[in-house]
């Protein structure tokens, strides 16, 4: 029989045992810690280098695509409906167009009279055929500047001898055409604002009735067409003719400006003229090599006409203040229209352009 120990040495040795397992299982995770701490770059590297060869994906959450299509086909439906819109806009507009260019028919004239066909210009009341109304005009009268300038036998280089034309004349149709060139020594930038002021007094009638500001016609619509563009209605020589008159300035080029001038009509938007004329014209400031300004103008009008037809010389005549009572025959009063028309033109040029009268010929 085995003696029996001491509690006191029982309790001892239990305690050393109990130590010393504890020693052993902190050593065994000891161990353990440190085999799993080389482990981890081993598996972080492994885990890098799977995320490289996993394929990415964009796929998207059903319910994401399914808002995203709802909002794409909303907006489509919004776009088809303005093209829808748009599309019946211009099918209007471009009915609105052909009736317009259909309807722009030349004046009737004598058979005898070869006057240069100038068609009857009229603008309709719809805002957007308007807007290509004004646009297409000023450009046709842009594209006809060297044609005009080539008609008239202007050069390119010094100034001439102005003339006065008052060509075709016949049984109630006359064109009287202004031409003269003068060179100027100021830039051409300078000498352009100064032609856009003169222009500008010329159009609004200045020289006949006193006005302190131009009567300008559909001011927003033709801002949205181009700046440089104004509508106009002129007054004329005689208290019984008006005008609506497009102007638009062209700046061409570095070296080219050119102003353009044409009187409206008939426009559907305004009261009718009882009594108007066709008045074109054509400015052209080219910058010469010596700096100065090359000014080429070729101002026209026609006789007065109403809806009937051209009105007969005696009643010209009296629009422009003359009196041919005293001719005793058509050969007379066609001399003696001329002849006072001439100095009259040239007397409203002195007035418009200063200067430039020093290059007036008698033409």
């Amino acid at each position: 029989m085995r003696p029996l120990m001491d509690p006191a040495e029982r309790k001892r040795r239990k305690r050393i045992y109990n130590r010393h397992k504890q020693q052993i299982y902190r050593q065994n995770a000891l161990s353990e810690i440190n085999s799993l701490q080389q482990l981890v770059p081993e598996l972080e590297a492994q885990l890098t280098a799977l995320l490289k060869l996993r394929p990415s994906t964009s796929c998207l959450p059903w319910r994401e695509v399914a808002t995203a299509l709802a909002a794409g086909k909303s907006e489509s439906d919004e776009i088809h409906e303005k093209l829808v819109a748009k599309k019946n806009s211009n099918q209007v507009l471009l009915e609105a167009m052909v009736a317009w260019v259909a309807a722009q028919q030349g004046l009737q004239a004598p058979a005898r009279c070869p006057v240069q066909k100038w068609r009857h210009i009229s603008l309709p009341v719809a805002s957007d055929a308007r807007k290509l109304g004004l646009d297409w005009i000023s450009r046709q009268m842009l594209y006809n500047t060297e044609r005009i300038l080539s008609l008239y036998m202007l050069p390119q280089a010094a100034a001439i001898c102005g003339a006065f034309h008052l060509e075709d004349l016949g049984d109630n149709c006359m064109q009287y055409t202004l031409v003269d060139q003068v060179v100027h020594a100021a830039p051409l930038e300078n000498h352009s604002r100064y032609v856009r002021a003169r222009l500008a007094n010329w159009l609004q009638g200045n020289l006949f009735t006193k006005h302190d500001t131009l009567e300008l016609l559909d001011p927003h619509l033709v801002q949205e067409v181009d700046p440089r563009m104004m509508y106009i209605q002129s007054h004329g020589i005689s208290k019984e003719s008006h005008y609506y008159v497009l102007f638009r300035e062209w700046h061409v080029s570095g070296d080219r400006v050119v102003f353009v001038g044409q009187n409206i009509h008939t426009d559907e938007a305004l009261p009718v003229q009882t009594l108007t004329c066709n008045r074109t014209f054509w400015v052209v400031l080219d910058r010469l090599p010596s700096g100065a300004t090359i000014q080429r103008m070729v101002l026209q009008r026609s006789q007065h006409f109403t809806s009937t037809g051209f009105v007969p010389l005696e009643e010209e005549a009296r629009l422009w203040g003359l009196d041919l009572s005293d001719c005793t025959n058509s050969f007379d009063q066609a001399a003696r229209f001329e002849r006072d028309l001439r100095d009259i033109q040239y007397g409203l040029h002195r007035i418009t352009w200063g200067s430039a009268e020093t290059n007036m010929g008698a033409g």
